[in-house]
């Protein structure tokens, strides 16, 4: 094979480039061998990207320390579509340029089990300028175990109450103050809300055993866990469980749905089980939702794309979970679960 029409070292085509002059033979044989330049385009992709939500805290049940369950944080969230907002009620996200023919790795976080962060949500490849670049959401915080605050995350899990017996003066470690528990954990800038900080309400009829009546302790009566953060709102901390903290809608897929909702906090174990109802878009069955207070999972994450129908994706090699369907002049690829890549053409 002649040197694209010259004398002298060899020139090796890629899909990308082929310098020099080529006979239209020499280029017949090398397009065969599958790698004479492709026609690569670059293309406007809108996003939506949610991490996996954090599980809901497993806090110390026992009656001698009557500690809440606090609700998992909900996975961070990442959005470029229209105007609507990105995590932490932020400003809407530039769309991806990505290249045709082009593979760009995928992983899809899992929601995290009890008392576990979830997992992040990733993009890498290389934009138009051959520089290589990574999108990530960052997994939900879980909602607090026993004696400890919520785990940061995209949004921050709940936290939880601590001992029976300190009373509401009693508290004076550095994450703690009077008659609350112990903070929140904190949210990723841009991508959630942080957890709520648990209360507790003290036993009037026990009154003359708190501090400030002499007494060494109050009993707490019914302590409730601390609801996740929300891609949309914070966590809360109230008296009767606090609630999580609201999702975010996006009308990405061509209707409206709300997701990365942060999870609810409930009561600590005998007769104070009551919490706060589940805000929509929370849960293991939601997109990055936090799991509510106890023993249960957040959500899986998600990522969808939309893109101009012109253009198909594929899954080269499998290992992707994902749909496809046409919106007006759009394409939207949801991918909800699994590794893999992806390629436009």
């Amino acid at each position: 094979m002649s040197n694209g029409g010259f004398i002298g070292k060899r020139i090796v085509p890629s899909t990308l480039n082929a310098s020099g002059v080529w006979n239209i033979n020499e280029a017949g044989l090398i397009h065969g061998d599958g790698i004479w330049p492709l026609l690569i385009a670059t293309i406007v992709v809108d996003y939506l990207m949610i991490a996996g939500g954090g599980g809901g805290g497993d806090g110390d049940t026992s009656p001698s320390n009557k500690a809440g369950q606090p609700g998992g944080g909900a996975g961070g969230y990442l959005n470029s579509y229209g105007s609507e907002a990105s995590g932490g009620n932020s400003t809407s996200l530039s769309a991806l340029l990505l290249l045709s023919q082009t593979n760009y790795s995928i992983v899809i976080g899992a929601g995290g089990a009890a008392n576990t962060n979830g997992s992040d949500t990733t993009l890498s490849g290389i934009n138009p300028a051959q520089q290589s670049f990574t999108v990530t959401a960052v997994g939900g915080g879980a909602g607090a175990g026993a004696n400890e605050a919520g785990h940061d995350g995209g949004s921050g899990g709940g936290g939880e109450m601590n001992t029976y017996s300190d009373g509401p003066t009693g508290y004076d470690d550095n994450d703690q103050t009077a008659n609350n528990g112990y903070l929140g954990g904190s949210a990723t800038a841009n991508q959630g809300h942080n957890g709520g900080q648990s209360k507790s309400s003290w036993n009037s009829t026990n009154a003359y055993f708190c501090p400030q009546y002499g007494g060494g302790f109050c009993s707490i009566d019914g302590v409730k866990g601390a609801g996740g953060g929300g891609a949309g709102a914070v966590g809360s901390g109230g008296y009767e469980g606090g609630a999580g903290g609201a999702g975010l809608a996006s009308s990405i897929t061509g209707s409206s749905v709300t997701r990365a909702a942060g999870g609810s906090g409930r009561g600590q174990a005998s007769s104070f089980r009551n919490s706060a109802a589940m805000p929509t878009g929370s849960g293991s069955s939601s997109p990055g939702g936090g799991g509510e207070g106890g023993n249960n999972s957040g959500g899986d994450g998600i990522l969808v794309l939309r893109y101009p129908n012109t253009y198909t994706l594929s899954n080269p090699g499998g290992g992707l979970t994902l749909s496809s369907a046409t919106d007006g002049s759009d394409k939207v690829t949801t991918i909800t679960a699994g590794t893999g890549n992806i390629r436009l053409e």
